[in-house]
């Protein structure tokens, strides 16, 4: 049985056209109207094929307009807008700002760079390895970069992505589940011949404890495109989400320990 559409209105095109184009919501307005955030609206446009507004356009800048209305800018922060845009200096620099942007401006030598990346390789966050060597998490960033080290992201996992897929996760299994999943995403419920349509390719299918050597079909589960995207974060949420799901569906959801 297919998941329930979290959001059925960005499923649809009329909805969507009617109070995106007709009412003139903005983005935020009807993320507030279904209790979603900004960028899950503007994947139902996407999606739908309903035309985003840019920002030359005459209702956005009426939004923006509208926004302003009231807000006021202080003597203080006009006096430093002048003065930033006459090109004269502001004045002088408190000492913890020099402070600041002498660790931002440190150098480092080639031993020293690959002792940062070192230290940044073993699990130790940014910020950290920049209180161990005296400047700022920037730098470290900047030091990755021209070294051309990959940052590691929210969803880290110690390099697992890395990892190769067991043979046991051939076509053959990957089809078994598709077909025992309906040919439809557990989650949406889009159909295959619709992601063909969409992203000219079949439905992922998608390891819930993000395991790749954990091929047992109760651990696959069918998911298009999209959602195989959204349920790489917060993994941990997605996969109980996920597993709970899997229960409910083989009957096993507070079956009694035999």
């Amino acid at each position: 049985m297919p998941a329930p559409i979290k959001y059925p209105e960005l499923q649809s095109k009329e909805w969507l056209h009617h109070h995106y184009i007709e009412l003139e919501y903005s983005l935020s307005m009807i993320a507030d109207k279904l209790g979603c955030d900004i960028t899950t609206v503007g994947d139902g446009l996407k999606r739908t094929g309903v035309p985003a507004r840019s920002l030359n356009d005459p209702i956005v800048q009426k939004q923006i307009s509208k926004f302003n209305v009231g807000r006021h800018v202080s003597e203080y922060t006009r006096r430093r807008l002048r003065e930033k845009l006459s090109g004269r200096k502001i004045g002088p620099l408190s000492d913890e700002t020099k402070a600041k942007l002498s660790r931002a401006n440190r150098k480092f030598t080639d031993e020293e760079e690959f002792s940062i990346i070192r230290a940044y390789k073993e699990g130790n966050s940014a910020r950290i390895v920049a209180g161990q060597y005296g400047c700022s998490f920037y730098t470290v960033y900047a030091i990755l970069r021209r070294r051309d080290i990959p940052r590691r992201r929210g969803n880290w996992k110690g390099g697992i992505s890395f990892l190769l897929y067991s043979s046991e996760f051939n076509e053959s299994r990957k089809e078994r589940v598709r077909n025992r999943d309906g040919r439809e995403c557990q989650m949406c419920g889009m159909t295959e011949k619709a992601s063909l349509g969409e992203w000219k390719q079949r439905l992922n299918v998608h390891h819930i404890d993000h395991d790749k050597i954990n091929c047992d079909e109760f651990n696959l589960i069918a998911l298009c495109k999209h959602c195989n995207s959204l349920a790489n974060f917060p993994q941990d949420a997605w996969m109980f989400a996920l597993m709970e799901l899997q229960l409910s569906r083989f009957g096993l959801l507070n079956r009694d320990a035999s």
